[in-house]
């Protein structure tokens, strides 16, 4: 991942900080609901939305973080399987 670590990256999840990134020359923002994460691929000029990737549950954000670190949605693997093609534009 370039921008952070891993390990950074998963506990600012946790805290409830959100992502834009890029995959694969793909913009996608992470935003966090009050018990989900939703992946939006997102044009990288206007920022509008082209594909809602995936919106993950759980009884809890803490649990639904730790189900997206795992949930296979990025071209079949999870984001810690293509940490290494990651690119952090922004966090906040």
């Amino acid at each position: 991942m370039i921008g952070c670590d891993f390990e950074e990256f998963a506990e600012d999840l946790h805290y409830g900080h959100e992502f834009i990134f890029t995959y694969k020359n793909r913009f996608y923002h992470i935003e966090r609901e009050e018990v989900s994460i939703v992946v939006l691929q997102v044009n990288a000029d206007d920022d509008k939305i082209i594909n809602n990737v995936a919106e993950i549950f759980g009884e809890t954000y803490k649990e639904a973080v730790n189900k997206f670190l795992d949930a296979t949605i990025f071209d079949g693997k999870s984001i810690r399987e293509i940490e290494k093609e990651i690119v952090i534009i922004n966090e906040y």
